[in-house]
């Protein structure tokens, strides 16, 4: 699958219903508020979150 960070054909995981290669995966989780491509980072995770919530829909019994 292709990896919605970098748009490489990797293996990796699937983090809030969105694939995520290990390499991206692995820079995600361990950079530092010191790094310079922190807000990028916390971008990243506010638009997965975004999606995540976003595409749930509610089942609705009476329908």
């Amino acid at each position: 699958m292709y990896c919605k960070i970098c748009g490489q054909n990797k293996r990796g995981y699937r983090v809030f219903g969105i694939h995520m290669c290990r390499e991206c995966m692995s820079e995600l989780a361990f950079s530092s508020v010191y790094d310079e491509k922190y807000n990028f980072y916390m971008n990243i995770v506010r638009i997965l979150l975004g999606y995540y919530i976003g595409e749930r829909q509610l089942a609705n019994p009476a329908n």
